[in-house]
């Protein structure tokens, strides 16, 4: 049996998080301070001309990217292939969590440490690996 290869968004998105470019903040896709890590998945979907949605009319939040999670950022979602708008992974759970919500906003991994959990576990975060 052959070992599944890492799709390229997937393989884009890991190296967007150990970047440096994207300041770490929890709660939203992107506030004031930073982005979640579901939030780099996004631009890194844009930068590869995928649509996403911003705020316009919210003077505080005006062009951040709108949501908490992929829910109302399909094409980002569709792009990146992940089974659900969460991050969430099959398999056992992983310390008290069981998305990459939860790693971000919970356990406070650093954007290298969740790239690094992405790296090791991609399989668990897709539809179907490919």
């Amino acid at each position: 049996m052959t070992t599944p290869i890492m799709p390229e968004p997937i393989r884009l998105w890991i190296a967007d998080l150990r970047s440096g470019e994207y300041q770490q903040s929890t709660g939203n896709l992107e506030n004031n301070e930073g982005f979640c890590c579901l939030g780099v998945g996004c631009k890194t979907a844009q930068k590869n001309g995928i649509k996403i949605y911003a705020y316009e009319d919210k003077l505080e939040s005006k062009g951040k990217i709108i949501g908490f999670s992929l829910r109302k950022q399909k094409s980002a979602l569709k792009w990146l292939n992940l089974q659900n708008p969460f991050g969430e992974f099959r398999g056992s759970s992983f310390k008290s969590c069981d998305t990459l919500i939860d790693l971000n906003d919970e356990e406070n991994y650093s954007f290298n440490e969740i790239a690094d959990f992405i790296e090791a576990r991609w399989q668990d975060l897709v539809k179907e690996p490919v």
